[in-house]
């Protein structure tokens, strides 16, 4: 049986090992060790994990490698304080209809993304943040799901912070419930590519949002939905363009406040629609532009504020 071989708070990780053996290895591992993978596909190999999940518990590291899932096993991070950091690893399921996230982190604990590409299931996230304390922050990530899901979800007052990621799901982001929160610096959320319907970021229930300098085009849905009495969402030298729906919809007296961004050639709908009582807009020089019908739209006891904007060329209406 190979062994591990152990250089100072580095343990190499043999090529033959299975997802048991791993969860092993993070078991007995002392908190801040790497665990490199050297390249390595570690997979369920016929051995059944304990607990139907790989269960980390403390700060520890995985490197240069990927995991293969089997069906409703997630990497669970799920012990108060403790940080999981992968660098340079891959995740995905080894089948189709997974309905678990590949990767869920909750009860306070931490996770940190640095290089990896995670691919979530058919039906459910790729990337959740569950619960006051919990958190993430990912850096140069490629993160999916398919159909059913979102690519990275903060919910139940969870916080996740995106710098230079791609995102691609039935939403590319959100952030549900009072508490939770959204911060994204230099994102792409694109849905021009495959079959799936969705939303490039969703905020809603009270949840905030801080997007800066991201790039969402949803070829069939909207690139950004702001929902909910409390929720308040600020998005600076963002693009919104060629959405299937609304490039942006606010609604349900939430607050959406946008400077230097565009938002422009909407496929069916408006450019932005402010829509219901108590919703409100405030848009510093900011372009609504060639939208399929109204640029922007403000009804049923919304309000717009808008100050140095252009807005021109709509298929219906400018305002």
């Amino acid at each position: 049986e190979e062994s591990m071989d152990v250089d100072g708070t580095t343990l190499i990780v043999p090529p033959s090992t299975n997802l048991a053996q791993l969860q092993s290895m993070v078991d007995i591992a002392e908190e801040g060790t790497t665990l490199d993978l050297k390249g390595a596909t570690i997979q369920m190999d016929g051995v059944e994990l304990a607990g139907g999940c790989l269960l980390v518990s403390r700060g520890i590291r995985l490197y240069n490698g990927a995991l293969l899932l089997p069906p409703r096993c997630s990497v669970d991070v799920a012990h108060r304080g403790c940080e999981l950091t992968l660098s340079e690893v891959n995740i995905r399921f080894d089948s189709l209809g997974v309905s678990v996230p590949a990767i869920v982190v909750r009860k306070g604990a931490h996770l940190r993304l640095e290089d990896c590409c995670i691919e979530g299931g058919s039906a459910g996230d790729a990337v959740q943040i569950l619960g006051v304390g919990s958190s993430m922050r990912a850096r140069s990530c490629q993160i999916s799901s398919s159909s059913g899901g979102a690519a990275v979800s903060a919910l139940a007052g969870g916080h996740a912070t995106m710098i230079d990621c791609s995102m691609q799901g039935l939403v590319g982001l959100e952030a549900a419930n009072a508490g939770s929160k959204i911060c994204a610096r230099q994102c792409t959320m694109d849905g021009s590519t495959g079959s799936v319907e969705g939303t490039g970021v969703a905020i809603s229930d009270g949840a905030t949002g801080d997007l800066e300098g991201c790039t969402m085009y949803m070829e069939r849905c909207r690139g950004l939905h702001v929902s909910g009495r409390g929720t308040k969402v600020t998005a600076k030298n963002c693009v919104m363009s060629k959405c299937g729906w609304s490039n942006i919809g606010v609604y349900d007296s939430a607050t959406l406040v946008l400077e230097d961004c565009t938002c422009n050639s909407s496929i069916t709908a408006c450019g932005l629609e402010v829509h219901g009582k108590g919703t409100r807009l405030h848009a510093v020089n900011t372009v609504a532009n060639s939208n399929k019908e109204f640029n922007v739209s403000v009804a049923g006891g919304a309000a717009a504020h808008l100050v140095d904007c252009t807005i021109n060329s709509a298929g219906t209406y400018g305002l």
